[in-house]
């Protein structure tokens, strides 16, 4: 028998096998949940104030635990013994890779100095003009002279203005750039990145690398590539010392003169935000670095944007959230106005994630919570199709939203909630019919699965 058992078990008086979800769940379709015994939760509250200190202090694993934010755990629950039939970890991850991964590494790469003067700016202007505006962490007068030393001086492979520029070129080649392109400046970007793994002290130009190639892997990569490579982003932020204050510094930093505090700020912000949600999405532990002082930017992030930040980092697995304070994240999300189209639709995947860790915790929610859910499902789906209907860039929100949204309208099980499963699934559909491959396919396969599975349960009870 098992040291703990799940809500329903205990509820129920079944023996209780422990796994998450345990058999009997997977049996009957209910939401495999496990919440602590009330007296030690007691005590665990007693023994430490502050809320940063607290974990989860259910008997789920490590591994499960940081598992609270990703919704793979809600599309397990609703697949029930169906869950097999499917990678649900893989599931609504990206759009997929457009390109075939070269069988030789270095076959198809070339050096940024081969590009003339005037593709290389065209490709920046490309970067500047379609993912600058989300995400706003490089200077374009830096990045103008980076562009001006590698035309005039041609430095040699492996320099870390070339590493810089092959990253930024490799995004913008998902836009203007066949397969072929697209195909050598991947093993191009990757081959720099690997470069700079085996020196000792890489440059801030490095890390920016390292964090686009993270932006670009989010897009077309594999869930466990992607994660890796904002560990390493991690680390590097770590070695260059970009996560102490500029402020706070008191001896020379890695990080280069053309680097001013703000601009170290906003990258360390990004790439901060971008590991938390890779991390949650996938459901792994994020790293946290030690003795961490940046503040983020002062000047350039409006106040909603700031809070965006300071909500993903309150959602941190290993802090304890009662549904009291979830319930005020997510008004608080519901409220956030930012600028950019692909912002306004992370905010509501942000509030999904918030309604699954209320679920998770055991709690109902309120018609006015569920509105507000709602509110979000109904302002996403419109969001998603017009970045589709723009010919945007591979947004990986694009896919992600509507399928996480169809399992939370399942999961409510509400008149007002299923109503609007229909919609859901007719965004799906058209990006089927936009980009017909085989990761959009399978998701929206795998919606129309979980529909199918949710609408028999109800005939059978």
């Amino acid at each position: 028998r098992a040291k703990t058992a799940c809500n329903s078990c205990r509820e129920k008086k079944r023996k209780c096998n422990g796994h998450q979800p345990c058999s009997n769940c997977v049996k009957s379709g209910h939401d495999c949940i496990y919440v602590p015994n009330p007296r030690k939760r007691r005590r665990l509250n007693a023994l430490s104030s502050n809320p940063d200190d607290l974990r989860e202090s259910s008997s789920a694993s490590p591994q499960e635990l940081a598992a609270i934010n990703s919704g793979v755990v809600l599309t397990r629950s609703l697949a029930g013994a169906a869950t097999v039939s499917f990678p649900v970890r893989l599931c609504s991850w990206n759009l997929g890779s457009p390109m075939l991964i070269p069988n030789d590494l270095v076959s198809g790469s070339f050096s940024i100095t081969l590009l003339t003067d005037e593709n290389l700016r065209a490709m920046v202007d490309t970067y500047f003009q379609n993912i600058h505006p989300v995400y706003n962490f490089l200077d374009p007068e830096m990045v103008n002279r980076a562009v001006d030393y590698v035309t005039s001086e041609k430095p040699s492979p492996g320099h870390p203005v070339e590493c810089l520029l092959l990253n930024i070129c490799a995004l913008a080649a998902l836009i203007v750039c066949g397969d072929d392109e697209r195909q050598a400046f991947d093993s191009s970007s990757r081959i720099s990145l690997e470069y700079s793994t085996t020196l000792e002290s890489p440059t801030l130009d490095h890390v920016v690398a390292w964090l686009l190639r993270v932006i670009y892997l989010r897009m077309t990569g594999l869930p466990h590539a992607t994660w890796l490579a904002s560990c390493t982003l991690m680390h590097f932020i770590e070695t260059t010392k970009l996560h102490i204050e500029p402020s706070d510094q008191t001896q020379t930093s890695p990080c280069g003169d053309d680097y001013d505090p703000e601009l170290r700020r906003r990258i360390y912000g990004v790439a901060r935000l971008f590991h938390m949600w890779i991390s949650y999405d996938y459901g792994r532990p994020p790293i946290e670095l030690r003795g961490a002082t940046c503040s983020l930017p002062q000047n350039s992030w409006t106040s909603d944007e700031i809070a965006v930040w300071q909500i993903s980092n309150i959602l941190n697995p290993d802090r304890q959230l009662d549904p009291a304070t979830l319930e005020q994240l997510l008004r608080q999300t519901v409220e956030l106005r930012l600028p950019h189209t692909v912002q306004r639709l992370k905010r509501c995947n942000i509030g999904l994630c918030i309604y699954r860790r209320i679920r998770v915790a055991g709690c109902s929610i309120s018609d006015g919570t569920e509105n507000k859910v709602l509110d979000l499902v109904d302002d996403g789906c419109d969001l998603a199709e017009e970045l589709v209907y723009g010919e945007s860039l591979p947004w990986w929100h694009i896919l992600n939203f509507p399928f996480q949204a169809l399992c939370v309208l399942l999961a409510l099980d509400s008149k007002e909630s299923l109503v609007r499963v229909k919609r859901t699934l007719l965004t799906l559909l058209l990006l089927v019919q936009t980009y017909e491959n085989d990761a959009v396919k399978e998701t929206f396969a795998n919606a129309c699965s979980l529909f199918r599975i949710h609408s028999q349960r109800k005939k059978d009870h």
